[in-house]
């Protein structure tokens, strides 16, 4: 498997892996996440355009999973809380050297076969050759499969963040420092 970066060419596959991706937060684990119209093919289109769209591809070149990774500040993650005590409501890492990532989605076809966290962690060996000494994610506190998968790739819940979601707006935020 291979990390690169996205082009247009991918947009097809990722289109695919969202429906189905939605699909399933939708109707297995019954979460408000992901099912609107975020997000979307052209979600990642503009993140092409902004160099900040990758893709794990298997053997053949065929995207299985796609993110989209930046260093620019969050907003977002400047307010975040503790969750009423639930976390520490502090990142551990300083904001201006850390990325983060947003709309992780794998193929259905593979869920549950490490795809998830073989992606994340080609995700971490480019930020550390970049430099990037932290990692931040966010996810729904119900989706359980990515929690375990972030929880497996290292990344410890710090506290909650609120996104642009009228019905359900709160999300966990992780947080994984690069060695």
């Amino acid at each position: 498997m291979v990390l690169r970066k996205m082009e247009e060419r991918d947009l097809g596959a990722v289109r695919q892996m969202l429906t189905k991706a939605k699909k399933y937060m939708g109707e297995v684990l019954h979460l408000t996440q992901w099912q609107g119209d975020y997000p979307s093919e052209a979600d990642f289109a503009e993140d092409i355009a902004l160099s900040r769209a990758y893709v794990l591809c298997d053997a053949d070149d065929i995207p299985i999973a796609a993110a989209m990774v930046h260093t620019e500040n969050e907003a977002a993650y400047d307010a975040m809380t503790d969750g009423n005590g639930e976390f520490s409501g502090v990142w551990q890492y300083p904001s201006d050297n850390a990325a983060t990532v947003h709309r992780f989605v794998v193929s259905q076809d593979l869920s549950g076969h490490g795809v998830g966290a073989t992606f994340m962690r080609e995700i971490f060996s480019f930020l550390i050759k970049s430099g990037v000494r932290s990692v931040r994610i966010d996810t729904h506190r119900a989706n359980k499969p990515m929690r375990r998968m972030l929880e497996k790739c290292g990344f410890r819940p710090v506290g909650i963040v609120l996104v642009n979601e009228p019905f359900d707006p709160e999300r966990v935020a992780y947080e994984y420092g690069l060695q």
